[in-house]
């Protein structure tokens, strides 16, 4: 089976490490290079996107410069999926209705979210995020990484809490 097949039968928790063995240009022993490497397209978190609290690394709105997310009182940025629910956390709770599938996570981006000031980097980040986190965005990861990208560029990085 390839990993596209196995990618389209597994669910997000599937775990396509052994998927990397393939060679690009399919010679054994070429010298191809391995088209498992961390952020190919067909790799996926080796943890479930929903119910794993992801702390937020970084988020780039589409053409625009990477925002790194730093905690906030001591507390990192973060977002949780559970059913069919999504809590961001940066300085202000947040939650949105989201949609879990095997290769994409849809948020619906009506963020209901309370209205505390922040200050600076953390009001940056939360109102990018907001933005960010709108519409389908294409799964990706790396054992406790998790990348989501949007069609126009849009890309948050997290790593798995704890």
């Amino acid at each position: 089976m390839t990993c596209a097949v196995l990618a389209a039968v597994g669910a997000v928790t599937l775990s396509l490490a052994g998927c990397g063995d393939e060679k690009v240009d399919g010679g054994a022993g070429s010298g191809g290079k391995d088209k498992g490497a961390v952020g190919a397209a067909s790799e996926k978190p080796a943890r479930p996107v929903a119910g794993t609290v992801w702390e937020i690394q970084s988020v780039t709105a589409a053409g625009g410069k990477e925002l790194k997310a730093e905690p906030v009182r001591g507390k990192p940025a973060t977002l949780e999926i559970k059913g069919d629910q999504a809590s961001l956390r940066v300085c202000n709770g947040a939650g949105s209705a989201v949609k879990v599938g095997p290769d994409s996570v849809d948020f619906d981006g009506n963020w209901m979210s309370t209205k505390m000031a922040c200050g600076g980097t953390a009001d940056r980040l939360e109102s990018t995020l907001h933005k960010v986190l709108k519409g389908k965005l294409e799964i990706a990861g790396d054992g406790n990484e998790l990348t989501l990208k949007g069609t126009g560029g849009d890309v948050v990085r997290f790593t798995a809490a704890g």
